[in-house]
């Protein structure tokens, strides 16, 4: 588990405004897909996410999210699991985000660049 403060997630202004609608409503925002993306560079470019992103900067797949649970460790930490399929690969990931329909960016991830 990454511990290092200079990678984060944070939640979207889209992605408040959908939890704070859905409890409002008395329903639950579903996390079904998980997008990575590479910073808009083939070699990887760091990002600095915003609550106000709507977006990455640039999509290098998408797909299922496998499994949702609570960090062992934090009890604060969602992890979201998936499987990039290695025909999918051969790119960079500087960046992640977790939603349903994606109309806007509900929470976003900088991570550490990582080659799949």
């Amino acid at each position: 588990m990454i511990t290092n403060a200079e990678y984060y997630s944070l939640l979207t202004d889209v992605g408040q405004a959908r939890i704070i609608n859905a409890h409002a409503l008395g329903k639950t925002v579903k996390l079904t897909t998980l997008k990575v993306g590479d910073g808009g560079e083939d070699g990887g470019k760091e990002t600095s996410p915003q609550e106000t992103d709507t977006h990455l900067v640039r999509v290098r797949w998408q797909g299922p999210i496998n499994s949702i649970f609570q960090d062992e460790q934090n009890k604060n930490w969602l992890v979201s699991e998936t499987v990039i399929p290695e025909e999918d690969g051969n790119f960079y990931i500087t960046e992640l985000c977790t939603g349903q329909n994606f109309q806007g960016v509900p929470k976003y991830r900088q991570v550490s660049i990582s080659f799949y």
